[in-house]
């Protein structure tokens, strides 16, 4: 459920919560007879009465629609945050987090790189033949690396061994990767040990 339909229902909640307190006092005789029939009548007859019937009214409509509408398979991916990888055998949503973690480790693998930052992206659109629904993974790397790195030899490696990673683990291919060196420092690459 999206921001605006959560504040739609935090806003209907609370006309509910008063209309059941307004309910209750009359029902219990806090409020006498004749004012809160007199004040009903008054409001149904102003303008504002019927306008503000008519967006509650929308409202209602709009939030039953919202909780009876089916989300399909790719509403996660959609926003942004699982990529659907499909096969023969049918599909399944991989977090972009798990891409990126896996992206992450397989280039500090490299000698020269000192850091990196992975920013995964899925974009999605229609084939305008079939119409079916079409995602490409899009990866972008900000690296930090040491002097010693020679950028085209290591640009080369990047590609290879992070487009035999996702092939591996994946089984995807032709992902597109935008390599941005932001930084060529001396200090020497953190390695952490295994525990195992």
């Amino acid at each position: 459920m999206g921001m605006m339909n959560r504040v739609l229902l935090f806003l209907a909640a609370l006309l509910l919560l008063a209309l059941s307190v307004l309910w209750l006092a009359v029902s219990l005789g806090a409020v006498p007879d004749t004012v809160w029939q007199n004040e009903l009548l008054y409001a149904l007859s102003r303008k504002e009465g019927v306008l503000a019937a008519a967006v509650i009214l929308l409202l209602s409509v709009h939030l039953l629609g919202v909780s009876v509408h089916r989300e399909d398979e790719d509403a996660l991916a959609r926003r942004g945050e699982f990529l659907v990888v499909r096969s023969e055998t049918g599909s399944c949503q991989v977090s972009l987090a798990a891409v990126r973690d896996l992206v992450d480790r397989t280039v500090r693998e490299a000698r020269a790189v000192r850091d990196v930052k992975v920013k995964p992206q899925v974009r999605r659109r229609k084939d305008k033949k079939t119409g079916e629904k079409l995602e490409q993974l899009e990866l972008s790397l900000l690296l930090t690396v040491g002097r010693e790195a020679r950028i085209p030899a290591l640009e080369q490696e990047l590609e290879q061994k992070v487009a035999e990673a996702l092939q591996r683990s994946l089984a995807l291919t032709d992902v597109p990767l935008a390599i941005r060196v932001t930084d060529i420092t001396d200090a020497q690459p953190v390695r952490t040990q295994r525990v195992v």
